[in-house]
Order: C-alpha cells, then structure tokens, then sequence
C-alpha cells in the first residue's frame, strides 16, 4: 500500500463539521474572487505538503505523526461534543 499523498491542511473530521449531507463545503479563495463547492476530501489538501526530503529520500513522517495526533483530537472533540 503506497503512502497517502493527498495531505490536508486542516483535518477532515473538522472540515466535515461544515460540510452538508453530501460531504460537500462551500470554498472561497482566499483572494475572496472564487466560490464553489467541493468534497470535504479535496478540500484543504495539498499534494505532498507536509512532506520532507531526508538523506534516504521523500519522507511521510511528518504527515503520518499528524494523522495520528489528529486520530486523538477527534475523539476528543467527539466526547467533548458528547457531553463528556
């Protein structure tokens, strides 16, 4: 399995607390000239943004350590939602 190239610049569990029942979001530019809809899956992501380049080549470290700190703050949120 290859690693994920398709790096979020902000998680999709909080994207999606935007999005409607379609998983869609509305998105402006941040010049504010452009609007539009898009999946919570494309949107905010970057190809290879948190990636780093190591004496052995590319490195995903950096975006596999943020899934997993993004992995616990969304079960966080999730219980602090919850009323925990």
């Amino acid at each position: 399995m290859s690693e994920p190239r398709r790096h979020h610049l902000l998680p999709q569990f909080y994207l999606r607390r935007f999005a409607d029942n379609s998983d869609q979001i509305a998105v402006v530019s941040r010049d504010l000239q452009k609007k539009f809809l898009t999946s919570v899956a494309k949107a905010a992501a970057e190809n290879d943004f948190y990636t780093v380049q190591t004496h052995d080549g590319p490195s995903q470290d950096v975006e596999q350590l943020l899934s997993r700190i993004e992995d616990l703050a969304a079960k966080a949120i999730e219980k602090l939602l919850g009323g925990a």
